[in-house]
Parts: C-alpha cells; sequence; structure tokens
C-alpha cells in the first residue's frame, strides 16, 4: 500500500456468508479456503476454485449476484473489444487488474474479479473519458488475459481451470460510474442523542492468539462483543496497540484494549463528529496518522499516544451496531505493505455478526 488505503466496503453479503448460507460450501471448506488464501493472496473465490470446492460457473454466478453486475462467461476475456483495452493505459490495467472488454462509443466495459475494484473505477472513467460499467470475471482469466492484451508486459504465468461454456450473446456491462462523478462524504450523524451518564466499564485486555484460531472463533461468538474481542486477538498478530470501541449511543465505549493506558472508558459521541460521522458506513483505513482526521479526536478523548501510521476500521450492521478499530505500531514507524489478511479479517467480522444477526431474527 503505497498511498493512504480507503476502499469502500461493499455492503452486499460476503462471498464466504452466501457460498455457506446457500448450503455450497461447508464451513470446514470456508476455513480450508481461507487458510490457502494467507498463503497466496488470492481471492477467496480462487482459492475455492483451486481447491475444487466450487465450479467456475458457480462461482461466477454468486459473484455476479453479490456485486449485482453481470458475469463474463470463462474463455471469453480474450475476445475484448481493441478499442476498449486502447482506451486503458497498461499501467492502470494492471495496477486495477481490470480487463477492458466492450466499447460501444459511449461505455466502456471492464472485467474486474475483486468487488473492491468498483470503487476505483473513477479513475478509469478519468483516464478513458467515458462512463465506465462493469463485469465480474474469473481472476485467473484476468491475470492471463493481462498479459495477452497488453503484450509488452511481462507474462503472467497463467493458470487455467478447465471450463466447458459456450458464448452466445454477451452480457451488457452495468454502468458503474459516469465521466462526471464525484464521490460525495457520508451525511452527518443526525441521530445523536444528548450526552447522559454511563458507567465506565474496564476495557478488557486483549491478548493475541493466532490469526486463523481467531478467524474460527468468530463464527462462535455469542454476540457482538466477543466478535470485537476476537478481531482484536487476531490484530494482535500485526500490532502491538489495539483499541476496540462499540457505538452504544450516545457513547464510544472501550470494550478492549492492548498497550494503552485509557484516559477515558466511554466517551460521549458528540464529542466525536467526525468519527462518529464515519460510524455511518464501513471502511477500513491504513496510513499515516497524521492524513486521518479521525485520529486526533481519538488520541484526545481516550488518551491515547500519537503513532506514525494507523489503522481504523468500522464493522457495522443494521441488528448488531457499529464495532471501531483503532490499531498501531507505537512509537515504530513500521508500515505493512500488505494488508490482505486484514482486509479478510474484517469481513469475516462481518459475516460472522450477519449469522447472529439471522439467528436473533430465527429465535424471535
Amino acid at each position: 500500500m503505497g498511498t493512504w488505503y480507503s476502499p469502500v466496503v461493499s455492503t452486499h453479503e460476503t462471498l464466504g456468508l452466501l457460498l455457506v448460507r446457500e448450503g455450497l460450501i461447508s464451513r470446514p471448506q470456508l476455513y480450508d479456503a481461507l487458510r490457502l488464501q494467507r498463503q497466496s493472496s488470492e481471492l477467496l473465490g480462487t482459492c475455492l476454485l483451486r481447491l475444487g470446492y466450487v465450479s467456475a460457473e458457480r462461482l461466477l454466478a454468486i459473484l455476479a449476484r453479490q456485486l449485482a453486475v453481470p458475469a463474463l462467461p470463462p474463455g471469453v476475456l480474450g475476445t475484448a473489444n481493441p478499442e476498449a483495452v486502447h482506451r486503458v493505459p497498461k499501467e492502470l490495467a494492471y495496477r486495477l487488474r481490470i480487463v477492458p472488454f466492450s466499447w460501444d462509443g459511449e461505455m466502456l466495459g471492464v472485467a474486474v474479479a475483486d468487488g473492491r475494484t468498483l470503487s476505483q473505477l473513477q479513475e478509469v472513467a478519468y483516464v478513458s473519458r467515458s462512463a465506465v460499467g462493469a463485469y465480474v470475471a474469473l481472476e485467473l482469466e484476468i491475470g492471463a488475459a493481462l498479459a495477452e492484451l497488453y503484450p509488452a508486459e511481462q507474462p503472467i504465468p497463467s493458470q487455467t481451470i478447465e471450463m466447458h461454456v459456450t458464448v452466445e450473446d454477451r452480457p451488457r456491462p452495468v454502468r458503474a460510474v459516469t465521466y462526471a462523478d464525484v464521490p460525495k462524504p457520508p451525511a452527518p450523524d443526525s441521530t445523536t442523542a444528548s450526552v447522559g451518564v454511563l458507567p465506565a466499564v474496564p476495557a478488557a485486555e486483549i491478548e493475541r492468539i493466532s490469526f486463523f484460531d481467531a478467524v474460527e472463533k468468530l463464527y462462535e461468538a455469542k454476540d457482538s462483543a466477543q466478535v470485537a474481542h476476537l478481531v482484536g486477538q487476531a490484530l494482535k498478530n500485526f500490532f502491538p496497540r489495539l483499541l476496540v470501541c462499540e457505538a452504544m449511543r450516545p457513547f464510544l465505549v472501550a470494550r478492549a484494549v492492548s498497550g494503552f493506558f485509557l484516559r477515558s472508558q466511554s466517551v460521549p459521541l458528540a464529542a466525536l463528529p467526525k468519527t462518529a460521522a464515519s460510524l455511518l458506513q464501513r471502511s477500513v483505513t491504513y496510513g499515516p496518522t497524521r492524513d486521518d482526521p479521525r485520529s486526533p479526536e481519538l488520541e484526545s478523548t481516550f488518551g491515547i499516544s500519537h503513532a506514525a501510521m494507523c489503522l481504523i476500521a468500522v464493522v457495522t450492521t443494521s441488528a448488531h451496531g457499529r464495532l471501531l478499530f483503532y490499531a498501531d505500531h507505537g512509537s515504530s514507524n513500521d508500515r505493512y505493505d500488505d494488508l490482505h489478511d486484514v482486509e479478510m479479517l474484517f469481513k469475516e467480522a462481518e459475516t460472522a455478526l450477519e449469522i447472529l444477526t439471522t439467528a436473533s431474527r430465527v429465535s424471535s
């Protein structure tokens, strides 16, 4: 991560949750894929394909529904429209891992394998000076197609999965962004209640357990507090200093801590306007502390000491409230170039919370 990283986290169900809920894979198979993902840094769907737990066709159908964009059948990326390829520079295509596929004179259709890329297509719209639509395709096929369509690049070893699909009518991409699109900031939180009195409850001390042990235990959690604590235990594998909070209107309450001596156990949300606004949507940011306006709010109100780099993540569901995670390296200037596992951790936390939500609805 060479620059400040602030992806928009999808509001759709995670892939793992969809597959498990529909009985297409078992929970142990999901864990197998997560372990392989840790080793290979590939997308979860690719790992499931490699393990033979799901077919390419079924995976594409699920991804298309998850991301609300049409799927490109296997084997068609090599037939991309030359004008589409011409409109996207090689460097941009490789960096975003997209394949420019179709061009109808007005809209450029690009294939993505990772739903997080959808939030970055505004850059493609700016460079191509056109509206941009999206398809979903397999990660392995995108790598092979990039090497074929941009031959000046060093070839990427292609690893194919046997598929048999007949292509008749190609779908039209779903419009993702227009050339004039500008991201809108989240609306201020107008529902903040007046400040009352909340008894101070000491935050639990976070002890590290192995990363994947924590991920697996997420699905055994009985409530959001246990989910929050397990996420903290997993993060301890990356960060020595952690603060785990839960929004309990009108307060932000410290639930777990490691490496900090807290001045406050609970803080009125009214005293944290930037942090409170960010609780409206799921997000993960990592980079220089000075670049995140929430950092000085958290430092001053909770009394935590300043660090050069920090991670701030918000995990939220409609039924189980909002969790906020702050993590840093203390006095060290260490910076991770790859937080793929951490991104996966927060997705799995959302999945665990959604399962709790479903269970509570069924029991009621």
